[in-house]
């Protein structure tokens, strides 16, 4: 009877494990020129969105078999293919900001929209708190309040 008890717990935090331990954040694929934002978990859905920026962040909000429910920076919600995500932790610039040094010396300036590789945040040796980002020319550092992303 017992483990009848631990195997049904086992099982609701699974199937809750989003609501739980919180969101997942994953990215769309860099190969992937465009992705279809359905309006339910199947191809037989009709499209909302197209997201067609490789490489854009997105929280995981649901799974469901071949398919998640995610929500885009904006706010935007649906169900993406899961063979379209990839495991890579991107962040969007959400508001026109620079990117700083180890110093706190402003070495580019980094426009909105711009997509980025998250490195890792937690930083605080600047003014506020910031994340260490990169891309294909610059790697530095970006306040957290600015980016949308994982950045716990």
């Amino acid at each position: 009877m017992l483990y009848k008890k631990i195997l049904c717990i086992i099982l609701t935090l699974y199937f809750f494990q989003y609501k739980l331990l919180g969101a997942e954040y994953k990215s769309i694929k860099q190969i992937t020129k465009k992705a279809y934002l359905r309006a339910g978990p199947g191809k037989w859905y009709p499209v909302k969105w197209i997201l067609k920026i490789p490489g854009l962040p997105i929280k995981i909000l649901n799974d469901n078999g071949d398919y998640n429910f995610v929500e885009v920076y904006d706010g935007t919600k649906g169900w993406v293919s899961k063979s379209l995500i990839s495991k890579k932790k991107n962040v969007i610039v959400i508001e026109d900001t620079h990117l700083y040094s180890e110093k706190g010396i402003a070495t580019a300036k980094i426009k909105k929209n711009v997509i980025l590789v998250l490195i890792k945040c937690g930083y605080k040796d600047l003014k506020k708190e910031s994340c260490e980002v990169k891309n294909q020319v610059v790697r530095g550092f970006v306040y957290k309040e600015k980016i949308w992303g994982d950045t716990k």
